[in-house]
């Protein structure tokens, strides 16, 4: 009887790690489509706003967007100081 218990309970656990394990990839499957949207989303923004001058109308949608867009600019920015940097040093990069 013991046994049977024991065996129920490996069983159960290997069951719910098994089930576990389902709902994070799907979680992460998620998470992955969410950030490619949002990729594919920006690069139109910015080249809908860099070649048309068109901006979203939402004002949430456009909050989000120029927040995002300063950001990446203030590390592009960060990015070619340190390019400039390495090149003043003499080292590749």
């Amino acid at each position: 009887d013991k046994f049977k218990k024991a065996g129920k309970t490996v069983t159960s656990a290997g069951v719910e790690g098994k089930l576990k394990t389902e709902l994070l990839l799907m979680q992460n499957k998620q998470t992955a489509i969410k950030q490619e949207m949002g990729l594919e989303l920006f690069a139109q923004f910015a080249t809908l706003e860099d070649r048309e001058n068109w901006l979203p109308k939402d004002r949430v949608v456009r909050s989000i967007y120029d927040s995002c867009r300063q950001d990446i600019e203030a590390i592009e920015l960060k990015r070619r100081q340190k390019q400039q940097e390495l090149a003043e040093r003499g080292f590749n990069g």
